[in-house]
């Protein structure tokens, strides 16, 4: 296992001493102890752990349950409960702050370590789904700013048969490229094909010259393909 950071929050000097030699022969470092809750809460901020051992029941104005909410709400730590005490409003109480654990005093070592890997477990699970989802949302945001960039033609499009001038929704007639540029992504770039190039210039000798010319190229390549 990782060595991972741990705080004490504990108001009973021997049971204080006798937690930090069992969690550091688990393989965890004790970072921080305390006696009080406002101590407490004061520590986490200062160490940041990776976790806490909880006692409910402290000294002072404040118990750990209060405790382990505002640590919850501000830093987020997973907490572990420790208590004596296993009446049913108390346990109701400690609900709230969400603990990643229960542990009823004397705490055996075997239900420490589990408790203890469990909810490092559980924490690091959730913090990558936190990761995860966080993610998710900024690949939603960034797929909805390129979807507003897109425009793209659909339905039916009014378009007149004769001169192929397109009706937009104010009634007016644009020409379909104008149109098209407007309501997509798409670039126009204009020329003249063959059979338009026949009717607007059939006449002309410089048109004659050239269509010649270019037939006579189209003939030589299409020759030596044969060959």
């Amino acid at each position: 296992m990782t060595q991972a950071d741990l705080m004490i929050v504990e108001d009973e000097f021997i049971i204080q001493a006798e937690l930090i030699i069992r969690v550091e022969k688990l393989g965890y470092q004790v970072v921080a102890i305390a006696s009080q809750a406002e101590e407490a809460i004061k520590k986490a901020e200062e160490n940041d752990p990776d976790i806490i051992l909880m006692d409910i029941q402290l000294e002072g104005e404040m118990d750990g349950i209060e405790a382990a909410t505002i640590i919850k709400d501000r830093l987020d730590i997973p907490t572990i409960f420790t208590t004596a005490y296993t009446d049913e409003e108390r346990v109701k109480r400690a609900k709230v702050s969400v603990p990643y654990g229960y542990l009823v005093k004397p705490i055996r070592d075997r239900d420490l370590k589990i408790s203890l890997d469990m909810a490092l477990y559980a924490a690091r699970v959730n913090e990558e789904r936190k990761q995860a989802e966080a993610e998710r949302e900024k690949t939603i945001i960034e797929l909805e700013e390129v979807l507003k960039t897109i425009k793209k033609l659909s339905g039916l499009i009014p378009i007149c048969a004769n001169c192929k001038k397109i009706r937009d929704d104010e009634g007016y007639w644009n020409q379909i490229e104008s149109y098209i540029e407007k309501h997509s992504e798409a670039l126009f770039s204009h020329s003249v094909c063959p059979e338009c190039a026949d009717e607007l210039y059939g006449d002309s000798k410089w048109y004659k010259k050239s269509r010649n010319k270019i037939k006579t190229q189209s003939k030589g390549k299409d020759e030596n393909i044969d060959h």
